[in-house]
């Protein structure tokens, strides 16, 4: 990035020192080498959502956490089940002390345990750890969701320093072309050398933000191609139309939308069901519980050898514990209690970012609308100032300053297209629409 600053800095005091060129003559050509090839390339936004997918590893670390979860979820269904052990047992001794002889002993048993009854703990536990799982394929869907949401909003800037910059571009053709006309009306003594100077130094103005705004595009695509690995080379224009036309046009319906589809919300409804569930959990722990075993082995032991068997249930049931079961009952009914807190906020949120952007989009939209009648009246104004200008009636000074006006209106049109543009990326945010690639591409985003 450094590297990139240098050289457009490098090459700016380069233009600023041709002494034995005509400064209009290079303020052209400078603005033609600085000036990108923007050749559009159809559906550059789906390369780049689909690479920074593949390159965000904690989606990747997700999926194997989702894995284990299902392992988890298979471990608690089958915790009551019957469980064999092999038992096996060789050793070697003094017969008596004193005596050179060995006494080998050895058994070999099996040993068989399930439980019968735990007053619903085994299947709660199975529940939660399906509600856990749930968590966790929500937390993959919002990683994928920021990925896409990231990348559209690098590329949505990238987009706009493309048109601020040809703005820049035309604006320095525009100055050099009034600095050609000073420069010829100078030579035959028709404008002052104060004027000349102001003309120039306006050129120098716009060659300076012309830099900037070429440094701005640079950053931008440094930003895309670290978070993608995609060197972007155009703009595919296809995806702003699409973020202008495919957001919702009724505030209610983008409200119902969002609340349905927020994440969030959804994460805080899995929460609210979790919770629940270990209130029973801590609640069953309570209660009896009846297991069954068995045992049939062999073996030798001292002078005694032959076979032997033992079946039997075995029950328990808490009495007395101080009061921490209890407690655990109270602390899990507190933290479903702060889970449905949880999710009323979630709820809110997602109301509250759906009506914001839809307002904001509704509004910038008004504004965009009064703009283009602005640029006229400003254009009309030059066109007759500089039919004054010819005839010698107005000063320089005049025109150079409605130019300014006409570029910094077109600057600030620029400026609130892509505000809207972004508003109605957060509304499709919002509102569940850019959740995966396969969602990207029903809005035709990705095509």
């Amino acid at each position: 990035m450094f590297s990139i600053l240098v050289l457009v800095k490098s090459f700016f005091e380069v233009v600023l020192s041709m002494k034995y060129i005509k400064f209009s003559s290079a303020i052209i050509f400078a603005s033609v080498c600085f000036f990108p090839n923007v050749n559009v390339y159809a559906a550059e936004f789906c390369s780049v959502a689909q690479a920074a997918l593949s390159k965000n590893q904690l989606t990747l670390s997700l999926q194997h956490q989702i894995i284990a979860s299902s392992e988890r979820v298979f471990q608690s269904q089958h915790i009551n089940g019957p469980k064999l052990d092999l038992l096996a047992d060789l050793s070697t001794r003094n017969a008596q002390q004193g005596r050179a002889g060995l006494l080998k002993e050895g058994t070999l048993a099996l040993s068989y345990n399930q439980t019968l009854y735990d007053s619903g703990t085994a299947d709660l536990l199975a529940l939660q750890a399906q509600e856990n799982r749930k968590l966790l394929k929500m937390d993959l869907i919002a990683t994928e969701q920021n990925s896409i949401v990231d990348a559209a909003t690098q590329y949505l800037q990238y987009l706009q320093n493309i048109q601020l910059l040809a703005l820049h571009h035309k604006n320095i053709k525009t100055n050099a072309k009034q600095l050609q006309n000073i420069e010829n009306k100078l030579a035959v003594s028709e404008a002052t050398q104060q004027e000349y100077m102001l003309v120039k130094s306006r050129v120098r103005q716009a060659m300076s933000q012309m830099l900037q705004a070429k440094a701005q595009l640079l950053i931008s695509r440094v930003r895309l191609l670290g978070l993608s690995n995609v060197d972007v080379r155009g703009g595919d224009q296809t995806f702003l139309f699409k973020l202008l036309n495919n957001a919702p046009k009724d505030k209610q319906a983008a409200i119902a939308f969002a609340h349905k589809a927020s994440v969030q919300v959804g994460q805080s409804a899995i929460a609210i069901d979790a919770a629940k569930i270990d209130v029973k959990i801590q609640q069953a722990k309570l209660g009896p519980k009846v297991y069954l075993s068995a045992n049939v082995g062999f073996g030798k032991v001292g002078v005694n050898k032959g076979a032997a068997g033992q079946i039997g249930l075995n029950f328990s049931m808490p009495l007395y514990s101080n009061g921490v079961l209890e407690s655990r009952i109270r602390e899990a009914k507190a933290i479903e209690a702060a889970a449905r807190a949880k999710h009323a906020y979630a709820a809110e949120q997602a109301k509250q970012n759906a009506v914001t952007s839809f307002e904001i989009s509704k509004n910038i939209g008004k504004a965009i609308n009064i703009l283009p009648q602005a640029i006229r009246a400003e254009q009309s104004a030059i066109d007759s100032l500089e039919q004054s200008l010819a005839s010698s009636l107005i000063p320089i000074a005049e025109v150079l300053l409605v130019k300014n006006s006409l570029f910094e209106l077109r600057k600030s049109l620029i400026i609130l297209k892509f505000e809207q543009y972004s508003a109605n990326l957060n509304l499709l945010n919002i509102t569940g629409k850019l959740k995966n690639i396969k969602s990207i591409k029903q809005l035709g985003l990705c095509h």
